[in-house]
Order: structure tokens, then sequence, then C-alpha cells
């Protein structure tokens, strides 16, 4: 019996001298870690910075960012909520697109959370029932970018990118190609 309590008391005492050593130890200063890491390669710490700055610069620069121009509707989908009035006023209005800001007629989001996915044709095609094709966008690629602005529900906040000139937007079934300005 004397060994069964030896044998079931050692685990429990390496533990609490574990822990009690564990609290003994030093706060560790992570700005500390991150700057020896740093500092370890003058290389390193250039790619780093340049590595920040591209995917920043990157950021800023989206092919989408700009001013655009409603042009004309090129396609609706089989069931759409827009009346054919509410359709015709929606050419020539103005929607832009930054880092800070998306404007639509309808409103402003002030930071716009952009998010970007590839969309096949033929998962573009199921959202519709096999009704509706990127090439009824005038989009003749396999797949295309679709962009959604997941804080927004105005006008223009999902649309696709057919160049860097030209943007598909996407509203209530409803599809209107807008021109870069």
């Amino acid at each position: 019996m004397k060994k069964f309590l030896c044998l079931l008391l050692l685990p429990l005492g390496l533990c609490l001298a574990a822990c009690a050593q564990e609290e003994a130890m030093p706060p560790v200063d992570d700005n500390n870690i991150v700057d020896n890491e740093v500092n370890d390669s003058d290389n390193a710490t250039n790619d780093s910075a340049a590595d920040v700055n591209d995917a920043i610069n990157q950021a800023e620069t989206a092919s989408y960012y700009g001013q655009w121009l409603i042009t004309e509707n090129i396609a609706t989908a089989p069931v759409y909520a827009l009346s054919q009035e509410e359709i015709d006023q929606m050419i020539g209005a103005e929607l832009s697109y930054t880092e800070e800001s998306f404007i639509s007629p309808e409103g402003i989001t002030d930071k716009p959370a952009y998010q970007e996915s590839r969309e096949s044709d033929a998962a573009f095609g199921e959202g519709y029932n096999g009704q509706l094709s990127l090439n009824d966008l005038g989009i003749a690629a396999d797949e295309v970018t679709a962009i959604t602005i997941a804080n927004s529900d105005y006008f223009g906040s999902l649309f696709y990118s057919k160049d860097d000139n030209t943007l598909i937007i996407s509203y209530n079934g409803v599809f209107f190609m807008a021109e870069r300005q």
C-alpha cells in the first residue's frame, strides 16, 4: 500500500514542482524576441520591410480602387427585384472604391471590408439554376474575381472584376456594367 501511495504521489509532486518553477520564471518580453529576430540579419530586416511595404502597396492599389460610372444594364437573373424604372435610374450612377470608403448612390461605407474570391462559371451558373453564365455578363473566362464588401449592402457592394477598366455590378438580380473614370 505504501508503494502504491508513493507511486501516486510522486507524479503529483513533480507536477507541483514544475508549476512552482513556472511561476518563478520572469515574464517574457515579446518585444525583445522580435527585436532579436530582426537584428539577426540586416538582409532579413530589409527583406521583411520590403515584403510588408509590398503588401501595403498592393492593398492600397487594388485594381478596382477608383471612380466608376454605371454605363448600362447588361443582364438580369431569371428572378430580380428591381423595376425597369429603378434599373434605368442606376444608369449614370457613380461609385467610388478606396481603402478608406465605398461611396454608392445609396450611402457611404467607411472602412469597407473587401472580400475577394474566385468564382467559376459553373458555380456562378448554379446560383441561377443554370439560366445565367459569366458569358451572359460579357466575361469570356472560366472564372472571375468576385468582390464583396462585407459590411455594406448598398448598390455596388457585390461586383465582378471583368478587367482593370470594367466591373460588373450585381444588385438584386440585375447586372450593370461600370467603367473606370
